[in-house]
């Protein structure tokens, strides 16, 4: 059974309104992975993509596909969408594409389409395959590996397009997938505004670096903290490296144990999950942020949100970063090398003019990410598939 619910309209009303307006798409969302707990990355993105289809969007129809009931009714704007969802398990996409209500479009968040039902103009978007280019640790892990690779590369065969987030990735689809490239357009990712929201403070110290996102070893995370550590020996005895996000397992006990060898863990304070209102405070406190993360399908949502916030950035010199320029807007480093890393914050430190600039740049370089650009192409995609299909 499917539960429909809207977030400011009861549900007859609703109901009478999707059947009596003369929509001109219905837009289907797998919106998943969602509801999590403490959603980063991957989470943010999608949810944040759907919301602003919705805010912007008044004349199509959205039909939003979730693995399971929502624990909180979803905080999506407007009163165009409804949700479909199923009673989770390894199968769900199936279930819940079959016997929920059918749209003219289907946009996955993820290359994984339902295993047996295939949908009709089905649009998948790709942000990276970082789980390809890290080597498997266990025979676990490279039994997972391959499972995933197969998955994704049936999924993309079965899409009727594809949506890549760099230029980075739609050269990955086609050498690593085989997807044929007339099936692919590149749309870069937006961002949220998380500095129009309320502040909320939290207690830090007066100068300090900060990094926000998952602590897992694509993110380079023990990287960031080496080449802080290098910065730390050059007296700059007053910064501290503040990183904010879920950590756990091997990969953080790596990092601990690293900090602990260096006599450096009273330097990095790991704030664990924090709230946007905190991350807004954050952006708008730190000296720089430090995101050189191995592995970026796409420029990152923290460099982009730090950068409306007036926050300059160190980020990784990787081809998505040199395709959209990021070059001019932040200081780019070797993610594998910790010495770089550190010189950058060495830089960024003792050239006050070099901040300021990048704070300008900055400001200036988002504005190619804003939304509204963005969702016109996805539209475009979209209206494409569905004349073709008519």
């Amino acid at each position: 059974m499917s539960h429909k619910y809207a977030q400011s309209f009861g549900t007859a009303l609703f109901s009478f309104k999707f059947a009596t307006i003369p929509w001109y798409m219905r837009i289907g969302i797998i919106l998943h992975p969602s509801d999590e707990n403490t959603p980063t990355g991957l989470g943010r993105f999608i949810f944040e993509l759907a919301k602003e289809f919705i805010s912007r969007d008044t004349k199509n129809q959205y039909i939003i596909y979730l693995k399971r009931k929502p624990r909180t009714p979803l905080d999506l704007p407007g009163s165009n969408w409804k949700v479909e969802y199923g009673s989770g398990g390894l199968l769900w996409l199936d279930e819940v594409l079959r016997k929920g209500e059918k749209a003219d479009v289907y946009l996955f968040n993820t290359p994984m389409m339902p295993l047996w039902y295939r949908p009709k103009n089905a649009v998948i978007i790709a942000l990276d395959f970082a789980y390809w280019h890290l080597r498997p640790k266990t025979i676990q892990e490279a039994l997972m590996r391959i499972g995933l690779f197969w998955y994704h590369r049936r999924s993309l065969h079965r899409a009727d397009h594809v949506v890549a987030t760099s230029h980075s990735t739609r050269g990955e689809l086609v050498e690593l997938f085989g997807v044929s490239p007339s099936s692919i357009t590149v749309i870069y990712p937006g961002y949220k505004s998380i500095c129009t929201l309320p502040e909320e403070e939290c207690t830090v110290p007066e100068k300090f670096f900060f990094y926000v996102g998952s602590i897992k070893e694509r993110k380079n995370v023990l990287n960031m903290v080496k080449g802080f550590t290098a910065f730390k020996e050059q007296t700059h005895n007053d910064f501290k490296f503040l990183i904010a996000g879920p950590g756990s397992g091997p990969y953080y006990e790596s990092i601990i144990s690293y900090l602990q060898e260096h006599h450096r863990a009273q330097d990095v304070i790991f704030l664990g999950y924090v709230s946007d209102g905190n991350i807004a405070f954050l952006y708008k406190h730190a000296y720089a942020l430090i995101f050189t993360t191995l592995i970026e399908g796409a420029i990152g949502m923290p460099v982009l949100e730090a950068m409306e916030c007036g926050l300059p950035v160190i980020t990784s010199r990787t081809p998505t970063a040199m395709e959209v320029r990021a070059g001019d807007a932040a200081l780019l480093a070797d993610p594998e090398s910790p010495q770089e890393i550190g010189q950058a914050m060495e830089q960024i430190v003792s050239d006050q003019k070099l901040h300021q600039e990048l704070i300008q740049k900055g400001f200036l370089f988002v504005k190619q990410f804003e939304w509204g650009a963005l969702i016109s192409k996805y539209h475009d995609v979209f209206a494409t598939l569905k004349k073709s299909s008519d």
